[in-house]
């Protein structure tokens, strides 16, 4: 991910103590989540990039793949509480074809 020069930002790193949802994330090596400072430095934006499985729209094993994906992301940044968080990325499937972006964008 490119943070500007001068703009605090760091990887948050997965470790053993991570979750389950967390770990599956990192292995895939479809997802990364990165903080950025803002303000005067003490607030903090948690940012996750995305990759979806390519074809996920179409169904099929790929699909089920993405919908997992896609779980472990939302679970992910419910861990984070009230913290700000913005996912962005190519999910590589519309909210049509999609139950965790369906209940994502409903909760």
């Amino acid at each position: 991910m490119l943070v500007r020069g001068g703009i605090p930002a760091r990887l948050v790193a997965v470790t053993g103590k991570s979750s389950a949802a967390r770990q599956r994330l990192w292995a895939s090596g479809r997802w990364c989540h990165v903080v950025v400072a803002y303000g005067t430095g003490g607030r903090v934006l948690n940012v996750f990039s995305v990759y979806g499985h390519s074809g996920a729209a179409r169904g099929g094993a790929v699909r089920v793949r993405n919908e997992a994906l896609l779980s472990d992301v939302f679970d992910a940044a419910a861990e984070l509480g009230s913290a700000p968080v913005v996912i962005a990325g190519d999910l590589n499937t519309p909210p049509e074809a999609s139950t965790a972006l369906r209940l994502a964008l409903n909760s």
